[in-house]
Parts: structure tokens; C-alpha cells; sequence
């Protein structure tokens, strides 16, 4: 997609559609046990909504930014408590499954509970962040 199609009317609802397609995917590799990857796309899922907002917020082309709080601020989005702490970790998962040498291994400590829990309130999310919409 162009930079000119991403600030179209409609590049927001086309935002949304890639975090829908990022949301299934996770959904896929939780059920296929790949969960370092799961969370990967849990992050792009909410980055890609959180995009959708500052676009129609803005009107102009999203920033080229990972950080999730970072990207909440620039869309007037605030997560508090335990959805701050969820987007945080999603951002270190991120960034642990995709760089070697940040500290911890790709999936440690993760298994099908855990992970089916941050794709249930990355579900959550998506869905509250789309509502947001005009």
C-alpha cells in the first residue's frame, strides 16, 4: 500500500483490516503452538488499529513507529492498568521475537494459557480501538 492509499478516506477501515488479518494470524499460530510469533502479531494487530486512529485523527500518514504507548499518545488513546501492562509486553515480545541478543529467548516462559490469554485481550483491544472509529 502506497502512502497515498494510506491516508485515502478509506485507509483507516484498511488499517483495521490489516490488524484483523495480523488478529487471525495470531490466532493461527496459537493454535499451531507458535507463540513467540503469536504475540509478534498480538503487537501488530494493536499497532495497526492504534495507526487507524491517528490517520483519521490526523489525516495524515501514520508515524513509522513500533511503541505501542508511544502510538497511543500520538492517537489521544490511553490505556491504563492491566491493558498499559498487556501493550508493554507485547512491545518487548516484539522485539525479542524479531532482534537476537535482547535478553531473553523467543517464547521462554510461554505456553498455550498464557498466550491464549493475551489473543483474548488483544481481541479486546482491536475490537475497543476499532469502536473508536468516526
Amino acid at each position: 500500500m502506497s502512502d497515498e492509499e494510506h491516508r485515502a478516506p478509506d485507509g483507516v477501515q484498511e488499517w483495521l483490516a490489516y490488524a484483523e488479518r495480523d488478529l487471525h494470524g495470531a490466532q493461527s499460530l496459537l493454535a499451531g503452538g507458535d507463540y513467540a510469533w503469536a504475540l509478534v502479531l498480538c503487537q501488530q494487530a494493536i499497532e495497526k488499529a492504534l495507526k487507524a486512529l491517528i490517520l483519521q485523527k490526523t489525516e495524515e500518514m501514520p508515524p513509522r513507529s513500533h511503541r505501542l504507548l508511544q502510538l497511543a499518545e500520538w492517537a489521544d488513546v490511553e490505556f491504563s492498568g492491566e491493558r498499559a501492562e498487556l501493550v508493554s509486553d507485547l512491545d518487548l515480545s516484539y522485539m525479542e521475537s524479531r532482534y537476537p541478543g535482547i535478553g531473553i529467548e523467543p517464547g521462554e516462559g510461554l505456553d498455550d494459557d498464557v498466550v491464549a490469554q493475551y489473543v483474548a485481550e488483544t481481541e479486546e483491544i482491536v475490537a475497543w480501538l476499532s469502536s473508536k472509529r468516526k
